[in-house]
């Protein structure tokens, strides 16, 4: 599950379907069925609302989002076990996180991924993936306990993917599942995962939340922040935070656990997904919205793109 910055559109995927909901509608407008035994892991919206990206078990596909269908239009074989897909604000880059725990960065628009933009480091599958908020780089969480933070312009400059080892965060034998930097605060993140706790990178403080969270988003005022109880055999509760790690309310959502978490853009809406095979929207009420802490505006643009996408040959049955 992904939400569009410049449209009011989420799209998510299960095994044989992309589906792209209007939330200001309360309305599905689009859906795509795959064939027999193409399983989808992961989906990202560009930030346009005009392209998709769905990781396969064995590859990526770039989809066109048109007025009334999803059309592939690139593909990217032998990308293997990819389960996070993340496009960068500006939308130019994505990132894909594989099972063999690598990180690859490729320009939407011409499609490459060169040496330099193969961020390598994690040994176990890459879960959780975030970019900078000036898309200078990203952090990643995975499986093998390690949540590492990538300098892109430093990847530029020495033609590798350049990890940022001073920043390192390290938990050994834990398996990160949920992961989002912190606003407005240099290579720090908030982490979830099989060792029932609230991490924070930096200060390497944590609070015992006594049950597993599975996902984890921000505000962008950087004071509140939402968890996704993802146990096994217990219902997908979310969980409302407040910095410094404290706990304040517990909402029930799903039956089953938590698999995706997502806040929109303007900080208005909370979108959970789960495997009961539910999506869920919560509207974000905050006092901090109020005075414009919470919110997080539109520079410089109209607050969202009303612009379809269509063939010329749609258009030609019009003439």
């Amino acid at each position: 599950m992904d939400i569009c910055m410049r449209k009011q559109l989420v799209v998510t995927c299960s095994e044989r379907y992309i589906k792209i909901w209007n939330y200001a509608t309360r309305s599905l407008e689009i859906q795509m069925q795959t064939q027999v035994g193409e399983e989808m892991n992961a989906v990202a919206f560009h930030p346009s609302g005009f392209h998709i990206v769905v990781a396969y078990a064995d590859k990526v596909v770039m989809m066109n989002v048109l007025s009334n269908s999803i059309k592939e239009f690139n593909t990217f074989q032998n990308l293997k076990g990819c389960r996070d897909i993340r496009f960068s604000n500006g939308g130019h880059y994505f990132a894909c996180g594989l099972t063999q725990g690598a990180v690859h960065i490729f320009n939407f628009y011409t499609g490459e991924c060169p040496q330099n933009m193969l961020c390598k480091g994690h040994v176990s599958k890459v879960r959780a993936l975030e970019w900078f908020a000036d898309d200078m780089g990203f952090a990643s969480a995975a499986m093998d306990g390690n949540c590492f933070f990538y300098d892109l312009q430093a990847a530029k400059e020495s033609g590798s993917g350049q990890r940022n080892n001073e920043r390192d965060f390290n938990q050994k034998g834990v398996n990160w599942s949920g992961m989002c930097l912190i606003p407005d605060m240099d290579y720090e993140c908030l982490a979830v995962g099989s060792d029932r706790k609230v991490w924070m990178s930096k200060e390497k403080k944590y609070i015992d939340t006594k049950r597993q969270l599975s996902q984890i988003q921000i505000m962008a005022n950087a004071k509140t922040f939402f968890a996704g109880v993802g146990e096994e055999g217990k219902p997908g509760s979310i969980e409302i935070w407040r910095l410094p790690l404290e706990r304040k309310y517990e909402v029930q959502a799903h039956s089953g656990p938590i698999e995706r978490m997502r806040i929109s853009h303007d900080n208005q809406f909370l979108f959970t997904s789960g495997r009961d095979g539910s999506m869920m929207m919560f509207e974000i009420k905050d006092k901090d919205m109020l005075r414009g802490g919470a919110g997080r505006k539109f520079e410089g643009i109209a607050n969202f793109s009303e612009e379809i996408l269509t063939e010329k040959t749609e258009m030609d049955q019009y003439e």
